[in-house]
């Protein structure tokens, strides 16, 4: 009774080994067999940046990831997750005989295990309303070099900027942000922790403290140096917590 209790425990830990489920992200060796047409994929204003900061609107790291590689991994795996193209990588969701077979493949440089682990974070900071904070909003922008910008005339005006954060809470809703809304200058919202366009009561607040601070208006005084500038609001992270996988 005793050995066929042990035969029973290896074959249960055995099946529970090649049978786990792990997340796991699958680096390829190349982009082989892949075109890219920069004027098509980026945004004007994107193409614009680069050739002022002499960058490549061709480099590599923005070219998509050999689809071929991509369906290998998606029909071994038990599902993708994403894709990167900085990375040349994709995640996926496997067990361990699956992700073996897929570390045998020619185009896999190598494979890392995404720690999927819970880690208390402490990024969310309760709401407050805005207070009257004259002589900390004078220090702020001061340092920030606002009499230059002043000076200039500059306010962010023609600038796209892209926020990552735990979520935008209240953002549309607060006077402090009231003109950038009016104005039309959120170009693109999405959350992609939930994967659907972002709505402005999911996820934490720090986002909308971050934007306050970039571009928000208390009264007819700057909060920061941008209060013309248009944006795009991602929801990455979440709330209180931080993911490996993230």
């Amino acid at each position: 009774m005793t050995r066929n209790f042990l035969i029973l425990l290896i074959i249960m830990l055995g099946y529970s080994y090649g049978f786990s489920q792990s997340k796991y992200i699958v680096y390829f060796t190349d982009k082989d067999n892949t075109s890219f047409d920069p004027y098509s994929y980026f945004d004007a204003k994107a193409i614009k940046r680069k050739l002022n900061a002499n960058i490549s609107i061709n480099d590599s790291s923005d070219y998509p990831l050999n689809q071929y590689y991509v369906n290998t991994i998606k029909e071994i795996s038990i599902e993708t997750k994403g894709t990167s193209r900085w990375f040349n990588a994709v995640v996926c969701l496997a067990h361990h005989s699956q992700i073996e077979i897929i570390r045998s493949l020619p185009f896999v440089q190598k494979i890392e295990t995404l720690v999927s682990d819970r880690i208390i974070s402490g990024a969310e900071i309760d709401e407050e309303s805005f207070a009257d904070f004259s002589i900390t909003l004078n220090g702020q922008t001061k340092s920030l070099g606002h009499p230059m910008f002043q000076e200039n005339d500059y306010e962010g005006q023609e600038m796209r900027i892209a926020i990552f954060d735990v979520g935008f809470k209240g953002a549309n809703q607060i006077d402090e942000l009231s003109h950038i809304f009016n104005a039309n200058h959120v170009i693109k919202a999405y959350d992609f922790v939930k994967e659907q366009n972002l709505k402005y009561n999911n996820g934490g607040s720090h986002g909308t403290m971050v934007m306050s601070c970039i571009a928000g208006m208390y009264g007819t005084r700057n909060m920061g140096l941008a209060p013309e500038a248009e944006f795009l609001l991602a929801r990455t992270e979440r709330i209180y917590t931080e993911f490996g996988s993230e």
